[in-house]
């Protein structure tokens, strides 16, 4: 049988840096495992580099930017914290999309 996971709530306040950073630190287990996992199947399924990734990411950066200039704030608190250089180098641009004060995340 199936073991059941737990939502954790992480209250999280302040400007969206400040959010993400706080999200980012108290989730930063289950990010850097998303994150690995997700790279992981764009390696097998996509037969691209982690690299491609990250230069195809950038390209749109602008563009996500100008569309929500505090997911990118959220995002950049995410990284800002102690990550291992892999996960930190990703640079998710995907989550997050709106300012959050409860942040969500499975245990």
């Amino acid at each position: 049988m199936k073991q059941k996971k737990r939502l954790k709530v992480i209250e999280c306040s302040g400007t969206d840096f400040e959010i993400g950073r706080q999200y980012g630190e108290a989730a930063k287990e289950n990010i850097i495992k998303s994150i690995d996992a997700l790279m992981g199947r764009v390696k097998t399924f996509h037969k691209t580099s982690k690299e491609e990734v990250l230069m195809n990411t950038r390209k749109y950066l602008p563009e996500v930017e100008s569309f929500d200039p505090n997911l990118i704030e959220t995002l950049r608190g995410w990284t800002s914290g102690r990550w291992s250089s892999s996960a930190r180098s990703c640079n998710p641009t995907r989550a997050l999309s709106r300012r959050q004060r409860g942040c969500p995340s499975t245990t």
